[in-house]
Parts: structure tokens; sequence; C-alpha cells
């Protein structure tokens, strides 16, 4: 994102996965818990920039929105292999080769892509787009290059 060498990205982190408890619920309980966490961070050790992905098949990344994220589009068109089990299942395979391996290339949901900069002097190569909003989730078709629209799942 910042066309950085690998040795030269001290103090750029990345966030892996914010999960809440579902069964419990505070207004604001997210935005809250993850500035408290980037505050307490930031007062331990050097903070360049962090980045952070939204799945974009579940859900825009509010939480990022309202933390002060900037938005970066959406991430490329990538497949994952998923490899057939002998009792015909599929298993999402994690990494490395799959020469030899028997199973089918899958579509991967792009990720919504959120970054806060903290170090004035690194520029972003990405650019910079308005946030996504509504309640309506994409999914990307391989086949055609085009986004399909899907309403959210309501459970009643």
């Amino acid at each position: 994102m910042f066309g950085l060498a690998r040795d030269q990205q001290q103090g750029i982190y990345e966030l892996g996965r914010l999960a809440l408890d579902p069964n419990i619920y505070e207004k604001n309980l997210t935005s809250w818990f993850l500035s408290r966490a980037i505050k307490l961070m930031r007062k331990e050790i050097e903070v360049k920039a962090i980045l952070s992905y939204a799945d974009s098949s579940l859900h825009n990344g509010y939480i990022y929105q309202a933390t002060n994220f900037k938005y970066y589009g959406l991430t490329a068109p990538k497949p994952d292999f998923w490899i057939l089990q002998e009792d015909g299942s599929y298993i999402k395979h994690q990494r490395g080769k799959v020469k030899g391996l028997v199973g089918e290339w899958r579509p991967r949901s792009r990720k919504h892509r959120y970054l806060l900069v903290y170090d004035k002097q690194l520029k972003c190569l990405w650019k910079e787009q308005p946030y996504p909003k509504g309640d309506n989730l994409s999914t990307y078709n391989y086949n055609t290059n085009e986004v399909k629209e899907l309403s959210p799942c309501i459970n009643t």
C-alpha cells in the first residue's frame, strides 16, 4: 500500500480479526474497544499505520468508518483452492502448492480495505474512495467480471 520494501515496514500493522460474543450487545462496543486498543498500542510502540479488512460478503466495515479509518475500495478478485475429501466434501486449502491435489478453484469474497495512517510521510498508493453504505452486500462474479447485489438474510 505504501510501496515499501519488507525491511522498511516497521510500525505498520494489520488487524487480523475483531469479533465479539453475539450474545453481548452494547451500543458502540466495538468502536469503543477498537479505539482504546489503538490508543494503548500507540502508547507502547511506534505505530505508523494500521490496515484492516472487512469481508464484503458479510459486512461493510462500519466499525472502521466509526473509528476514522480511510476507505480504499475492494481487494482484487482472487480464487481459493478447495480440496476434495474422501467423503466427497471439500475443505479450503490454506497455503502452498496445489499441484497434484484433487479439487476445484472457487471465488473468494472480496475485502473492503481500511487504513489509518499516523505517519504523515507515508503516502498510500491506493486511491481513497467514499465509504461503502447500505444494507445490501455484494458478490463478485468471476465469469462476467461484474458485481451482483445481494439482500441480507433476515431470520424470522
